[in-house]
């Protein structure tokens, strides 16, 4: 299923084509968004349109709002199993209860996937095995690295493939170094490749 034919399908759900562009993302690589992220991505100010999207959601129960420690906002865990057949994934471990923990890690993903603009976002392994065997052509398929990494793949317009990690402060830089060496095989695979 193409990112064209999975945004067509969760319009064809009541939404608009911008809300389901933004919905697509948030159900591959997060699960739960905020308003301020739909604001920035519709390039709207924070008000009737972004309340108008989030307060649909919850209504028909396709998402759940979920309050902050502070209480000053919501989280949204979209989790509606009729949303997520809409892109070809009813089973997404994404559909599943997520711990407070691992919020803000979700939340940063989806930002740094919404934050760049004309890119192919590869979610499932499946997309990435198959991205890796066209462009190594003279390596036979079964002899390309395969690892499963749950941080999106990106193909940017120039042909790059683009790799995204998060590097929290409570990690410090051994999660970063571990990350590099369980991809360096990968990265001497690829021609040309960006790490964000």
């Amino acid at each position: 299923m193409t990112g064209a034919q999975k945004i067509a399908a969760v319009a064809s759900m009541g939404f608009t084509e911008r809300q389901a562009r933004f919905l697509t993302p948030v159900m591959q690589y997060a699960g739960v968004c905020v308003p301020r992220q739909y604001a920035t991505f519709a390039r709207t100010a924070y008000g009737q349109r972004v309340n108008r999207l989030f307060d649909r959601l919850v209504k028909r129960r396709y998402a759940v709002p979920c309050a902050c420690v502070h209480n000053r906002a919501h989280v949204f865990h979209v989790q509606h199993r009729a949303l997520y057949a809409a892109i070809g994934d009813p089973h997404s471990r994404f559909r599943r209860p997520v711990a407070a923990a691992r919020v803000v890690e979700r939340l940063m993903r989806l930002d740094a996937v919404l934050s760049v603009a004309d890119v192919d976002w590869l979610a499932s392994d499946a997309q990435k095995h198959a991205h890796l065997c066209a462009l190594c052509t003279g390596e036979p398929c079964s002899r390309l690295p395969t690892l499963s990494d749950r941080w999106p793949w990106g193909l940017d317009g120039d042909g790059r493939t683009l790799f995204v990690f998060l590097v929290r402060p409570e990690d410090g830089t051994d999660a970063l170094r571990g990350f590099l060496r369980r991809h360096l095989e990968l990265w001497r695979a690829i021609p040309t490749w960006t790490l964000r």
